[in-house]
């Protein structure tokens, strides 16, 4: 067994929402980087970078995501409010 991992809360806090959910990945796509550069078996760094790229992929989701909320939010917001987009 090469290294156990280990997470440095001692607590799991939701409140934080997205930002706590992209934060959280952004940190699990590191480990698995270090881990996979550090294995000594070739299968087990290839499947450490594959879980680092899917990682990777969901924090883009998440902030595509958050932009297209935002976008939504500022357009609506502003043809409500300024009567010349109304």
């Amino acid at each position: 067994m090469d290294a156990v991992v280990t997470c440095n809360r001692s607590a799991v806090d939701h409140s934080g929402g997205a930002e706590h959910m992209e934060h959280d990945l952004i940190e699990l796509a590191r480990i698995c980087i270090q881990h996979a550069k550090a294995a000594k078996a070739p299968k087990v760094a290839a499947a450490l970078l594959r879980l680092a790229k899917d990682y990777q992929r969901r924090v883009a989701r998440l902030r595509g995501e958050k932009g297209r909320r935002r976008s939504a939010r500022r357009h609506h917001g502003r043809s409500a409010l300024d009567p010349q987009l109304a």
